[in-house]
């Protein structure tokens, strides 16, 4: 199945291999083992990265339909670039199979919607109302009004998030073109960075915002044509100087990702649990596999009790799930119910989920009067009770 989280690690090795091998594949060397490396390493991506497995495939089928060679090669390159695109689907096949069958069931779904990344841009930085002001200065606010604010903010998110390496987009366009004299391995290339630009301005992913993840892809291959710029364009006494300005210029968003890391590691966890929650795990964690069900609240955080008791429980990670509304409606109002004159309900929600367990939080969780008289708590430490719940 397809991996979500934390994905582009695996992903560029596999993906950067997928273009040295059809580097060394296809035409004008034209060798069918290197293509058939390619094509499995562009494959293995659907399963660790689909954004980047759709672009290089873009820039696969743009390659067949643009490269142009000279004299009886003039099919021999197209042809190539059919096989690479037609292997690399083959091969994906069983990725794409599950896929398809898990797609109604996915919490996550494409939809058309255009300039979605500019928008959101300008929301994060607060930016919404100055452009909104400015192009109401300038258009007012009729049907040019919108368009402006949309061409600003786009020339805004492509000169901020290209940077510096708006130094290789001259060579993307020459090596777009596809002629006879540029290798088959730059147009790939090329048509990759332009589909992982153009892509996500267009197509995105609902509910959650992964359309940059297309706009990734693009920027980490434009690194190898700001590279070429930067040696093929300067001699060997600038090359240096200019290198390093390269990586001053670069240094910012690479400070930015380590002060935001650092919040991460043993002192920023993503779990946290008390010695009462890992009393109760340990407890719940010699019990029947089959006939324990747990009932605890935030049902959208990472369980710990959940990851340490290996129990199942009623609801985790909630916002991953289908349909899963109505039961994270029921464990909230649970946790809530000391107020409700009726305790029914909260009766219902334990008979429902089949649950023998309850953990209560005695700090933030205010459970129905009837429904603690109803429990039997099995163990009572600072801040937690665990109560057992034996369906009548």
């Amino acid at each position: 199945e397809v991996l979500h989280c934390s994905t582009w690690t695996p992903a560029l090795p596999v993906m950067f291999v997928a273009l040295y091998a059809f580097a060394r594949g296809l035409p004008p060397r034209l060798h069918a083992g290197w293509i058939a490396l390619g094509c499995g390493a562009t494959a293995v991506l659907v399963q660790y990265k689909p954004f980047a497995f759709g672009m290089v495939l873009a820039g696969l089928g743009m390659g067949m339909l643009v490269a142009r060679a000279d004299g009886p090669r003039r099919h021999a390159r197209r042809l190539a670039f059919a096989a690479a695109l037609a292997g690399s689907i083959v091969i994906a096949l069983p990725f794409l199979y599950r896929i398809a069958t898990l797609y109604g069931e996915s919490r996550g779904h494409f939809a058309i919607d255009f300039f979605r990344l500019p928008r959101l841009m300008l929301v994060k930085f607060s930016l919404d109302d100055l452009f909104n002001r400015a192009a109401t200065a300038v258009v007012g606010t009729g049907v040019l009004h919108e368009p402006v604010v949309l061409a600003a903010a786009t020339v805004l998110f492509l000169a901020g998030g290209l940077g510096v390496r708006w130094l290789g987009v001259p060579g993307v366009i020459r090596a777009a073109i596809g002629r006879a004299s540029t290798p088959s391995v730059w147009i790939l290339m090329a048509w990759t960075v332009v589909a992982g630009v153009l892509v996500p301005f267009v197509l995105v992913t609902e509910p959650y915002q992964d359309s940059l993840q297309f706009y990734q892809a693009a920027l980490y291959v434009l690194w190898i044509f700001t590279a070429v710029a930067v040696f093929e364009h300067t001699r060997p006494p600038r090359r240096a100087m200019v290198v390093a300005l390269v990586v001053l210029l670069a240094a910012p968003s690479s400070i930015h990702y380590l002060i935001e890391k650092s919040h991460d590691g043993p002192n920023h966890p993503l779990i946290r649990m008390t010695g009462s929650e890992l009393l109760a795990a340990a407890y719940l964690r010699e019990l029947p596999v089959d006939s324990t069900v747990i009932l605890h609240d935030r049902p959208q955080d990472p369980s710990g009790l959940a990851i340490v008791s290996e129990r199942r429980v009623v609801l985790a990670w909630s916002r991953y799930v289908t349909g899963s509304d109505e039961r994270r409606d029921d464990v909230d109002w649970f946790f809530h119910s000391a107020d409700e004159p009726d305790p029914s309900r909260a009766f219902a929600i334990l008979q429902r989920y089949h649950v023998t367990y309850v953990v209560d939080h005695t700090d933030r969780d205010r459970l129905h009067p009837a429904v603690l008289a109803a429990l039997q708590p099995v163990m009572q430490m600072p801040g937690l009770v665990l109560y057992r719940y034996a369906a009548k």
